[in-house]
């Protein structure tokens, strides 16, 4: 389904700019980009990017959430010109379905989840300090959430904790905490998380 805001085009611009294969837009009425995929030759995607999500990040975690909703699915990039035009980077512009648009908006999410996060705020492998604020299961089920003094809360799992739920940090305990990956969800509002384990661990 294309994103029920508006459509009057989906564009496909292919770039012939050095290490750029194709760049997908979903706009809207005034041309303004809604939802954009970047791929580049080897596959790799660059940005899978949503104008809503992104908003709906900054409402809630402010500039800190944008970019690390940035950090997990990428920028966004100028939009194309007419379909048919040519610009003056040898960029070609072409019309595609919604159908199209739907298929490369996936396959560019799914390409994300699987690319490491090593830019914005904290990326993966980052310390940051920190106190335990809750173990909202109780000791030896699921984790331990860790406030961050961020505008994003961060979260162990128990896997990254001891076997021995005795042996547990206590809330108030505080430590060093290193970033393992980002979880970011705007289907139901703005979520976002911060995946640690105990540094050193």
């Amino acid at each position: 389904m294309p994103n029920s805001s508006c459509l009057s085009a989906y564009l496909c611009a292919r770039a012939a700019l050095p290490g750029l294969a194709e760049r997908w837009y979903e706009t809207g009425d005034g041309g303004q980009v809604l939802r954009q995929v970047t791929c580049a030759p080897s596959g790799a995607v660059s940005s899978a990017w949503a104008r809503r999500e992104a908003d709906l990040m900054r409402e809630r975690f402010g500039s800190f959430g944008v970019a690390l909703y940035e950090a997990v699915y990428g920028g966004p990039a100028e939009p194309p010109g007419p379909a048919g035009a040519s610009g003056t980077s040898g960029t070609s512009v072409a019309t595609v379905s919604a159908e199209e648009f739907e298929d490369a908006w996936r396959r560019g999410r799914v390409g994300r989840h699987f690319t490491p996060y090593d830019s914005g705020p904290v990326p993966e492998g980052t310390r940051l300090p920190g106190t335990v604020d809750a173990l909202p299961w109780g000791p030896g089920v699921t984790g331990l959430m860790v406030d961050l003094g961020l505008p994003v809360g961060g979260f162990v799992d128990m896997a990254a904790l001891p076997r021995d739920p005795e042996q547990w940090p206590a809330v108030g305990s505080r430590g060093d905490f290193e970033v393992v990956t980002l979880r970011i969800d705007c289907e139901r509002g703005a979520y976002a998380q911060i995946r640690l384990r105990p540094a050193g661990s």
